[in-house]
């Protein structure tokens, strides 16, 4: 589905299939977007795809789990990630309070799990998964800072402590938390 189906043709697969309710089209943001529940009624998630563009494929989508995900199943499943973007990011709408964010990364396969913390311990749970159209650009769309600071996303060297991955504006500062 990803960068082939255009969201036209997701849609309308999805609302054939008993699996998926209340399948909608609308804009998000700068992207047209998919939304839909599961057939139990929970919210589903969104699948994004360009606005106004002659590739109306969709490239991104955010699905809602109640699963969680411990990373040392996801690699023996997927195997070893490609990269890591860990960072503290200060923000200014919490008073300067650092924030910290740790996603790894399957490029190639297009899939980004996720969490919000420092964390990359094999039994940590990611509670967030996402899948993009396996390129650079795809995983800006799930990663929107790891575009605007490529230097953030690190090759994968195993499992080692959050700071060894950390990038950050501050030259590791907000990765201490200083």
């Amino acid at each position: 589905m990803l960068g082939k189906t255009t969201g036209t043709e997701a849609a309308e697969i999805m609302k054939q299939n008993p699996l998926f309710t209340s399948v909608q089209t609308g804009t998000l943001l700068e992207s047209e977007s998919i939304t839909w529940k599961w057939a139990n009624g929970e919210n589903g998630g969104y699948a994004y795809f360009p606005k106004q563009s002659s590739n109306q494929s969709v490239y991104h989508i955010h699905p809602y789990y109640k699963a969680l995900f411990r990373l040392r199943e996801v690699m023996q499943t997927l195997g070893a990630p490609s990269h890591v973007v860990a960072t503290g990011i200060r923000s200014p709408y919490q008073g300067n309070k650092i924030t910290y964010w740790t996603w790894v990364v399957y490029l190639s396969q297009g899939v980004v799990l996720y969490t919000y913390g420092k964390y990359l311990e094999e039994d940590k749970i990611f509670d967030g998964l996402d899948f993009f159209t396996p390129t650079q650009d795809g995983l800006a769309s799930v990663i929107p800072v790891a575009q605007r600071h490529p230097e953030w996303l690190v090759t994968w060297q195993g499992v080692k402590d959050f700071d060894f991955y950390c990038r950050d504006e501050s030259n590791g500062k907000d990765c201490r938390g200083e």
